[in-house]
């Protein structure tokens, strides 16, 4: 009788080293690709050398190329070089530089050639705000630009080169280090006491005395004293007080703002043009604070 030969079952584990094979040929292939794009990317025809700053002093230059160098140096995962002139930290470097520094204004980072430039733009001081009236001495004074943006130290002043925001016990921010990098008021309330000083000025200087100047503004956080001086028959040291609610103002915004200051230079009108007022006016008496923070009841006072 025939013995039956079939065909051996077919057995997996046949195919195992083949198929252990393949997998390492593939790590191996993988491995060299990665090798290659490595060292092609970490060539240093396209590696960043080195970093200046323009558009500042040469004290803070260094400052900024310094930490241009750090943020370049080093690797992503260990393989990439961060100096890749495509993938180095361009808005990293942005964002912190503007950051840590606040009297920069604007910063542009970009690569000409190896190297990175940063290019920035400093704040103008434009206001001052300081602890203490300017009489008072010693005191801490810090600029502040356009916006009211705090960001930087200034030295003692003498005249009227700009306009002081002087800060009481109760300001929102004080004048002192902390305050630098920091808006001293929200924006609407900076924009709101800016407008009124302007409409002030001018009501002062045609119902009052044309040689009035308004140098100063007492900042507490309800309360604000306009300081004006004169050399006129009626006025040598004045303050005008007014109200406008912190809170208020920053929950109801720019419009609820505009009313109130609408409604302060109302009453001021009204106060200087009425016939008593006009009657004090006459004797020659030094008027010397008139009181807008309770509405439409208007408190002044003549000295002799």
């Amino acid at each position: 009788m025939l013995e039956r030969y079939g065909r051996q079952p077919y057995r997996k584990e046949n195919r195992l080293p083949d198929l252990a094979w393949s997998i390492f040929l593939f790590i191996c292939l993988l491995g060299a690709i990665l090798y290659c794009v490595v060292a092609v990317f970490n060539m240093e025809d396209i590696n960043i050398k080195d970093a200046i700053a323009v558009g500042v002093k040469a004290t803070d230059a260094r400052i900024i190329e310094e930490f241009a160098r750090e943020s370049i140096s080093g690797k992503y995962l260990g393989l990439f070089k961060r100096s890749n002139i495509f993938f180095y930290p361009k808005q990293n470097i942005e964002y912190t530089l503007k950051k840590n520094i606040a009297r920069l204004n604007d910063v542009n980072v970009d690569v000409r050639g190896r190297v990175v430039v940063v290019s920035v733009s400093e704040r103008l001081p434009v206001y001052l705000f300081c602890d203490k009236p300017r009489e008072i001495r010693p005191r801490n004074c810090l600029y502040a630009d356009s916006d009211g943006f705090v960001f930087d130290q200034a030295p003692e002043l003498s005249g009227d080169l700009f306009f002081e925001f002087i800060t009481s016990s109760s300001s929102p921010v004080l004048a002192n280090s902390a305050a630098v990098g920091k808006h001293f008021l929200p924006s609407g309330i900076f924009a709101g006491v800016l407008g009124l000083k302007e409409k002030v000025l001018e009501l002062a200087q045609e119902k009052i005395d044309p040689s009035i100047k308004l140098e100063s503004v007492v900042v507490g956080k309800d309360d604000y004293s306009f300081i004006l001086e004169g050399t006129g028959l009626n006025t040598k040291l004045l303050n005008i007080r007014f109200f406008i609610s912190y809170d208020l103002a920053v929950k109801n915004g720019a419009a609820w703002i505009s009313s109130v200051i609408s409604e302060i230079v109302s009453n001021l009108y009204t106060t200087v043009t009425s016939a008593k007022f006009k009657e004090e006016m006459s004797l020659g008496k030094k008027l010397e604070y008139i009181d807008l923070r309770f509405g439409n009841k208007v408190f002044y006072k003549f000295g002799k």
